[in-house]
């Protein structure tokens, strides 16, 4: 009994041994690849290519901190969240490999759409992330958004802001922005206006003003439909713009309310 356990216990030594050979010589050329790949000058980070990104002065930062290091370092994986936070202008950023010394980084700028004033202007982007401020004494050219005093009451670049109604007029700031060129259009070719703020002060019926004085009602919602049909508007009024009290793009037939009863449409 005792040998034909022997035999069968060698046999199962004679299967596993070249298994087990097999797997710690794999190991070991597993060790020896890794710590080639990870101490070789020839993954060493050379070369970074850019796209999306403008301002010289981020390439530069970058390639201060990744130059050098090897291609398959955790910093390179650690470098997308890190440019992000340090940039908050970046919506994404992307890093790709390209063997054996390139990394290739795509970033997506953010795109600013309007103002907040409080000791300085505040810039915020579609996502309701301040991608920058500046003195109030600089010129601006985004509408400046009131009425959310009392809702963002501390305000800070980089931070992102959830708030349902800042969400929904920078819906609005945006549409506006897309449609900047059609709405310029339909203005007079020496008209100096422009949109210079977005009421929000009434979260379910927003308004802009064109120049300081011309109000605009639009609601809370189809600002797309509604600002392509206020474009519209402008080019039929052509040089009367200056007339104009308000215009309501509310109801189904939107209203042009004049200053001078006889201009009344």
């Amino acid at each position: 009994m005792s040998k034909k356990k022997n035999q069968k216990n060698f046999m199962v030594m004679l299967v596993l041994l070249p298994i087990v050979a097999v797997v710690v010589s794999s190991y070991m050329v597993y060790r020896g690849v890794e710590n080639y790949i990870s101490t070789s000058s020839y993954f060493k980070v050379r070369d970074l290519k850019v796209e999306g990104i403008t301002d010289l002065r981020y390439v530069d930062v970058m390639k201060q901190e990744i130059l050098g290091v090897n291609i398959f370092d955790d910093q390179v994986d650690k470098l997308s969240e890190k440019i992000k936070k340090k940039f908050p202008t970046f919506n994404s950023v992307i890093v790709m490999r390209v063997l054996p010394s390139t990394l290739q980084i795509v970033a997506k700028e953010r795109i600013p759409v309007a103002v907040i004033r409080r000791d300085v202007f505040y810039l915020f982007d579609t996502e309701g992330v301040i991608v920058s401020s500046f003195t109030l004494s600089e010129p601006i050219d985004f509408p400046v958004i009131s009425g959310l005093d009392n809702k963002l009451r501390v305000l800070k670049v980089g931070a992102s802001y959830r708030l349902g109604v800042l969400r929904d007029v920078l819906g609005l700031a945006k549409v506006l922005r897309q449609q900047r060129f059609y709405i310029d259009s339909g203005l007079p070719r020496d008209s100096r206006l422009k949109i210079t703020k977005i009421d929000a002060s009434d979260p379910g019926d927003f308004s802009f003003y064109l120049g300081e004085s011309i109000q605009v009602k639009v609601g809370y919602r189809d600002f797309e439909n509604k600002i392509n049909l206020f474009s519209s508007i402008l080019k039929s009024l052509s040089g009367d713009i200056a007339n104009v009290k308000y215009i309501d793009l509310r109801p189904k037939e939107p209203a042009v309310a004049m200053k001078k009863e006889a201009s009344k449409r």
